[in-house]
């Protein structure tokens, strides 16, 4: 999966929050390393546990050692998120590059 890309989409909707507090946000990033098959799985296993828990929704792009993702969610959920990834070992110069309510 290395040279293809990977696709992952969280394909639930949250009625409980309430539109009017949604935000949305997109990133890039480098990969510290070209990620296998099997590392790949295990951060798209990680991050729909943690999504769920905060009511994030989102679709992560992986392509060749860079990722492009977009996030969405109420804003103090969707910045838990972000920072988390900030702090993620297998990220390195992300970008935040566009931030906007829904």
């Amino acid at each position: 999966m290395n040279s293809s890309v990977f696709v992952y989409k969280s394909l639930y909707i949250n009625l409980a929050i309430d539109p009017n507090f949604m935000e949305y946000l997109v990133y890039v990033s480098t990969a510290k390393k070209l990620m296998s098959d099997d590392e790949l799985l295990d951060l798209l296993q990680t991050a729909r546990i943690k999504n769920a828990k905060y009511n994030v929704t989102g679709m992560l792009l992986y392509s060749e050692g860079t990722f492009i993702q977009a996030l969405e969610g109420e804003k103090e959920d969707l910045y838990t998120i972000y920072k988390a990834i900030e702090l993620d070992f297998r990220h390195r110069n992300i970008i935040l590059m566009i931030t906007r309510k829904c």
